[in-house]
C-alpha cells in the first residue's frame, strides 16, 4: 500500500494527465498531495535597471507574488474538487521557494512523485502569454 502521491499542481497538458494517474492509483493505494511551488526567488530576483526602475520593480515583484499567491489558491481548490469527486483521501501542500529545491525536499516524504512531462513552476511563461 503506498503512503502517499505527491502530484505537482501548475497549468500544463502532462500535469492534468498527471493528476489522473495519481488518482487511479490513490483509489486502491493511497492518498495524493498537491504541491503548489511559489516561485519566489525567482519573482524576486534582482535584474539591472535604470534610474527609478526600482520602484517599479519592487511593486511589479509584489503584484506578480500576489498573482503566484492567489494562482496556487486556484490550483489547490480546483485539486481538492477533484479528490472529493474522485472520493480520494487528499491533502494540499504549498511551498515557497525553487521549484526544484521544493519537489526534491519532499521525495522522502512520499512513495511516488508525479509531474507533468511539461510541467513548469515558473511564471515567467505564463506572465509573457498574458502580456501578449
Amino acid at each position: 500500500m503506498l503512503k502517499s502521491i505527491l502530484l505537482g499542481l501548475e497549468d500544463s497538458a502532462g500535469t492534468e494527465r498527471a493528476t489522473e494517474l495519481g488518482f487511479a492509483l490513490a483509489t486502491t493505494h493511497g492518498a495524493v498531495v498537491g504541491l503548489t511551488i511559489i516561485d519566489e526567488p525567482d519573482i524576486a530576483a534582482g535584474a539591472a535597471m535604470g534610474i527609478g526602475g526600482a520602484t517599479f520593480k519592487h511593486d511589479r515583484d509584489r503584484a506578480v507574488l500576489e498573482d503566484a499567491r492567489r494562482r496556487a489558491r486556484e490550483l489547490e481548490e480546483r485539486f481538492s474538487v477533484q479528490c472529493r469527486r474522485a472520493a480520494v483521501s487528499s491533502r494540499v501542500l504549498e511551498i515557497t521557494g525553487h521549484p526544484a529545491e521544493a519537489i526534491l525536499s519532499e521525495i522522502d516524504s512520499h512513495v511516488l512523485v508525479l509531474l507533468g512531462r511539461d510541467a513548469n513552476f515558473s511564471l515567467r511563461d505564463r506572465i509573457s502569454r498574458q502580456a501578449a
